[in-house]
């Protein structure tokens, strides 16, 4: 953290990989992802401290005056208290908006309602929702192509293309009004890691604090960002034979390796970040994105199914060796080496008899 009356670092956690940190509403905390977890620690010290798992892509976090945490994962807001316990989703997708992820929740001052951001396979469709626990009403607000918060003493802040507007807001009435007001321009969006939802990449680098002070980064915007390895970002989309787009899986990343299931409901894929990366399967009857391996710096790539779709056989860089695996595509039971050696592998096909790769 860093004070912003002053240029001084203070080191508040330190761990293998920690992202997408948000604050407790006294400042006195934060709450972080790390290893499959959702964590918090005191900015005063001490050890982290474990809330509950949080294993998939992940989308941000939010934490309300009532101990309350929403956080997105897998492409749904989950609720967990923030002294610990067994997180609820409090979101679904809507497939007849066409819906692919719900992502960065965040708290309205009176703790009770919340926004996010709704990403569509429909570009125009993607927009900023309210939501209130205990309730499964969801209200659309606006149009956006990123994260949308509240600032005191009544605005919404939210990004469209590569600039931060600022619009009227009525806490108490859940309200927009006026017109929405440029106020920062050439804010880029977040880059991705293998952790992170693909999506994430849409919410753009800005922060407000509780009494109006805006922060935001500069640089290279989403169009002109590099790409990660030489890996640009891609769609993985469904076409019928004749050539039409049904669908898209998920939201846009760096892709590079993809196999569809025999059953063709589900699609294996390599998501790339920087020297390495993990492989992920989307499952069309739940309409997410799963992590099949959890370590990027193994470099867990080409995914290829078994015959009987029971299996997924998948390279990895493990201990100085290049091998080949093979894992349960439920993620039950331990991961099978096939072969290794010091030369690069990663498997290309399944024979249709399941005997050979």
């Amino acid at each position: 953290s860093i004070l912003l009356s002053s240029a001084t670092r203070q080191l508040i956690v330190q761990g293998s990989v920690v992202t997408q940190p948000f604050w407790s509403p006294d400042s006195r905390s934060i709450a972080f992802f790390e290893n499959g977890m959702l964590k918090k620690a005191d900015i005063s010290g001490g050890p982290a401290q474990n809330i509950c798992e949080a294993v998939g892509p992940i989308g941000g976090g939010t934490w309300n005056q009532d101990g309350v945490i929403l956080f997105a994962r897998a492409g749904v807001i989950y609720r967990v208290l923030a002294a610990g316990g067994q997180p609820v989703a409090i979101t679904s997708l809507d497939q007849s908006k066409q819906e692919t992820e719900h992502l960065a929740p965040a708290f309205l001052p009176d703790g009770r309602h919340y926004l996010y951001l709704s990403v569509s396979a429909q570009p125009s469709e993607s927009a900023i929702y309210l939501g209130e626990l205990d309730s499964t009403e969801k209200t659309r607000l606006l149009a956006a192509d990123s994260k949308a918060v509240y600032a005191a003493p009544g605005y919404l802040l939210f990004n469209r293309g590569d600039a931060v507007f600022a619009q009227a807001f009525d806490a108490a009435k859940l309200a927009l009004n006026g017109e929405a007001v440029r106020i920062a321009d050439g804010v880029p969006f977040v880059n991705n890691s293998a952790n992170v939802s693909a999506s994430l990449g849409r919410t753009a680098s800005f922060a407000v604090s509780q009494t109006g002070v805006l922060t935001y980064r500069t640089g290279a915007t989403s169009a002109s960002a590099q790409p990660v390895a030489n890996v640009a970002e891609r769609s993985l989309l469904w076409f019928d034979r004749s050539g039409g787009r049904t669908g898209q899986v998920g939201g846009p990343g760096t892709y590079a390796g993809i196999d569809l299931s025999p059953d063709g409901q589900r699609v294996a894929a390599h998501t790339h970040d920087g020297s390495g990366g993990d492989s992920w399967f989307f499952d069309s009857a739940q309409g997410r994105m799963q992590r099949l391996t959890f370590d990027a710096t193994q470099d867990n790539s080409m995914p290829v199914w078994s015959p009987d779709g029971v299996r997924v056989a998948f390279g990895s860089k493990r201990n100085g060796k290049a091998g080949i695996y093979v894992k349960l595509a439920d993620n039950t039971g331990k991961e099978e080496l096939v072969t290794e050696s010091d030369l690069p592998k990663m498997p290309m096909s399944w024979s249709p008899d399941g005997k050979l790769l």
